[in-house]
């Protein structure tokens, strides 16, 4: 399979969401709109999650900004890289672990 450097993949599992990263190797920003609905009591909740990735030579950057809400049902998020990324990764102004696969 060939994905596009500057993807951002969202694969749904049951305790959150992973986010498959494929940034590129040069500076860019990628955005990237993740919407999640639910029904409660006749009423459909809706919150959406707005992701920006930003590189350079040394760091990926995440930020992430909630839209709404769902109740108290909590939304997680994984992020995961191709195995071959040595790049720090931040996410909103922190710096966390890579998960390759």
């Amino acid at each position: 399979m060939m994905i596009k450097g500057g993807s951002i993949l969202p694969i749904e599992e049951k305790e959150a969401v992973r986010v498959q990263l494929y940034p590129t190797a040069k500076e860019t920003i990628t955005s990237f709109s993740y919407y999640i609905s639910t029904e409660k009591h006749g009423k459909e909740e809706i919150a959406s999650f707005d992701i920006k990735m930003e590189t350079n030579s040394t760091a990926i950057s995440l930020s992430i900004h909630q839209n709404g809400s769902i109740g108290d049902i909590p939304q997680q998020f994984t992020f995961h890289t191709p195995s071959s990324e040595t790049r720090a990764l931040w996410v909103n102004g922190e710096e966390t672990a890579l998960f390759h696969t």
